[in-house]
């Protein structure tokens, strides 16, 4: 195919035609026809036409987009177009919103009547005063959100420099609730359903009916995106990339090929990047990459011995319970909140069916940490005392059976050694609001009642940003992420 987005007919998939634009590349803007459900006029029998162009010369690769055949028609298994997907790490993390935040970045710093008119071509750009606002969100909360839930963003004056990793959490975790109000409505929006798009797209699982959903959510995409960045102006017409395009593809791919996660470009980036650090001569390159690769290779099938009496950590029990408790707390007096005070062992043995006396004190054990997961590990408040930690991982959302979600702190983690029943010592949030249609979970107080609960109730980690109303600055809003799929899941906070 010729180069994306300067082609009369760039995509792989369909016969779409593209427009030219004053700047004289080729874009794909969409009518209400095509981004509806069927309304794209597939290519089929790719690979005859493929032949049929190279043959036929260059009127005919002009029709069909094509330019020149790859040394992959050689291999007979494999379907064209389907067995090539789209791969979302790009096509999303670094073109799309990386695009879009691009366009939001160039404000119009003089004034204009446009600004104030919420469909002028000005609407959608986010003032410096809010840049510098969500700067500060970011900078103020970055000790206040685990490392387990990804990359915290740079500063967003160095937007331009950021890698799919760190877009990556801007979609997920931080975007939605940080732009909220600080870009105009109908952007926000349009933002927001990318986000939805994004998380869909890369579940673990996804049903017949995610897909027909994901179509649905796709075309409104598109349609209003199209309708806010371009809106029939020849001179945005760049705005209608083929990545836009490709998404309407994207419900296909998956049904081919499963969820994206399975076929993105994150594992073979990866090792990418570490085969190119094994390079160790110039002048014999690929030499040295192969021998140094072997002789990683070689070292890891010598780790995988085991020696005698110590189990190697990549042959553990793959059926390995959890949560899991580790790091005992020997003194456990000496950190604020620990040990429990007789009112909660009075609740904690009334949960055991248990007499209420001073030998359940005795039969307490105290931990630091609990592995949730294998990938999750939450913290406790000695846990942040005693450690270099520099993030806090000691915020949780808990579900109690037929409640909904909550909130708190984890100060500490008890098991009772002679019923083998996990707990945590936590301080309950007060003031929890959702609004889902936002994405945003707030909360007002962290001095919220004392409760004891089962470790099995903690659903996820989660962490805080904290932004600061300018014109009362003991104003704060605190907002939670990392928690909406599971508010979500029970409709409602407590």
């Amino acid at each position: 195919m010729k180069t994306p987005g300067n082609a009369k007919t760039p995509c792989r998939f369909c016969h779409i035609r593209a427009k030219r634009a004053p700047n004289g590349h080729y874009y794909v803007p969409h009518n209400d026809f095509q981004t509806h459900r069927g309304g794209l006029c597939l290519r089929n029998n790719l690979r005859a036409q493929i032949e049929l162009s190279i043959d036929a010369g260059s009127q005919w690769a002009d029709r069909v987009g094509v330019t020149r055949k790859s040394i992959l028609l050689r291999l007979p298994s494999l379907h064209f177009p389907r067995s090539f997907t789209i791969d979302l790490m790009h096509c999303i993390l670094l073109n799309t919103i990386k695009n879009i935040w691009k366009v939001w970045d160039e404000g119009n710093t003089g004034s204009n009547d446009d600004n104030d008119n919420e469909d002028g071509p000005q609407a959608f750009y986010v003032g410096d005063h809010d840049k510098d606002i969500i700067s500060n969100v970011l900078r103020m909360s970055r000790f206040n959100v685990p490392a387990a839930l990804g990359t915290l963003p740079q500063n967003l004056e160095h937007f331009r420099q950021f890698k799919a990793a760190e877009w990556k959490t801007v979609l997920e975790l931080y975007g939605p609730s940080l732009l909220y109000e600080h870009i105009a409505l109908n952007a926000w929006k349009n933002f927001r359903d990318l986000c939805r798009i994004w998380i869909t797209a890369i579940n673990y699982r996804i049903s017949n009916s995610d897909v027909v959903r994901l179509k649905n959510a796709i075309a409104d995409f598109v349609r209003d995106y199209e309708k806010i960045y371009h809106a029939g102006d020849p001179e945005r017409l760049p705005a209608c990339s083929i990545n836009i395009h490709w998404l309407l593809h994207l419900p296909a791919c998956i049904e081919d090929n499963g969820p994206s996660r399975y076929w993105w470009s994150f594992p073979l980036e990866r090792y990418c990047y570490e085969v190119k650090q094994t390079a160790r001569s110039k002048s014999h390159m690929g030499i040295s990459m192969a021998n140094m690769l072997i002789r990683i290779e070689q070292y890891n099938i010598v780790n995988l011995l085991q020696t005698p009496g110590v189990r190697h950590p990549d042959l553990t029990d793959q059926h390995q319970r959890f949560p899991v408790l580790n790091s005992i707390i020997a003194k456990p007096h000496h950190h604020p909140h620990l040990p429990l005070n007789r009112r909660l062992r009075r609740r904690l043995a009334q949960d055991l069916n248990r007499p209420t006396d001073d030998s359940l004190a005795t039969d307490l054990q105290y931990y630091r940490r609990c592995k949730l997961t294998t990938e999750v590990t939450i913290g406790s408040g000695p846990s942040q005392y005693d450690s270099e930690i520099n993030r806090n991982n000691h915020f949780v959302c808990y579900r109690p059976p037929g409640r909904r979600c909550r909130f708190g702190t984890v100060y500490g983690f008890i098991q009772v050694q002679s019923d083998d029943f996990q707990y945590a010592l936590v301080q309950k949030w007060e003031g929890v609001a959702a609004d889902l249609d936002a994405d945003q979970i707030t909360y007002s107080r962290e001095d919220g009642r004392w409760e004891l609960i089962r470790v099995a109730y903690i659903r996820c980690l989660v962490g805080v940003l904290t932004e600061f109303d300018i014109h009362l600055p003991s104003r704060a809003t605190k907002m939670i992420i990392g928690a909406l799929g599971e508010v979500r899941s029970s409709d409602d906070v407590e």
